[in-house]
């Protein structure tokens, strides 16, 4: 659900319509099934015991980056969403999904924003239950910024996205640790509504979302 949630703010800035579209890391196709209906051809790129799945619900699967290149197809969007903090070689993975690119083809990153919120109020306490070591890099504006020089790509847009209401920062203030879904809603919608644009627009959001051209 929280994935769904990004693509329906992702479909107010980009056009679906008879798009070539690729989703890396796609898992079990859940985000390529909503794009299938107005898409030209919908893939998914991840571990092989997705294939019969994906295959099975109509999309194109491949294992890796080297068998889309091999079987010279591009693609006009690109998603990657919660998966380049997860890379060994950001700036390397990065370039080879430029080259699947079509020229001028759109490519849709969505990261942890390092300088969010949370870890500016809570500091230590947050480090300790919300600092991955499955993240093998943390992202900011800064260094985002020279990735993209970098690896070719020319920013369109960049959003910062908060996936928690004020009435959960409160709660984890509160107890120094996560925490789930059950805690106070003591904020109204409009209040939620109203903090949380202002944390996006000041880019304290817990992810940041960029929209990319290749250059």
């Amino acid at each position: 659900p929280r994935e769904i949630q990004k693509v329906k703010f992702l479909e107010n800035y980009i056009q679906i319509k008879n798009k070539r579209i690729l989703e890396s890391n796609c898992g079990s196709g859940v985000l390529l099934s909503r794009f299938k209906r107005k898409a030209k051809t919908t893939a998914g790129l991840d571990d092989h015991i997705y294939r019969d799945h994906l295959i099975k619900k109509g999309h194109n699967f491949y294992g890796s980056l080297d068998e889309i290149k091999n079987n010279k197809v591009k693609f006009d969007i690109i998603f990657s969403l919660s998966e380049l903090e997860h890379k060994y070689d950001p700036v390397n993975f990065l370039i080879r999904l430029n080259k699947i690119l079509y020229k001028k083809g759109i490519l849709i990153i969505r990261v942890p924003n390092f300088n969010n919120i949370y870890k500016t109020i809570l500091g230590k306490s947050f480090f300790k239950y919300d600092y991955r070591t499955s993240h093998n890099y943390y992202f900011s504006l800064k260094n985002l910024s020279r990735l993209f020089k970098i690896t070719k790509f020319k920013t369109l847009n960049v959003f910062g996205y908060q996936e928690y209401d004020i009435n959960h920062l409160l709660a984890y203030i509160k107890s120094k640790k996560r925490v789930g879904s059950n805690y106070n809603k003591i904020f109204s919608k409009k209040d939620i509504k109203f903090v949380k644009n202002n944390i996006e627009k000041d880019f304290y959001s817990t992810s940041l979302i960029y929209i990319l051209k290749k250059k």
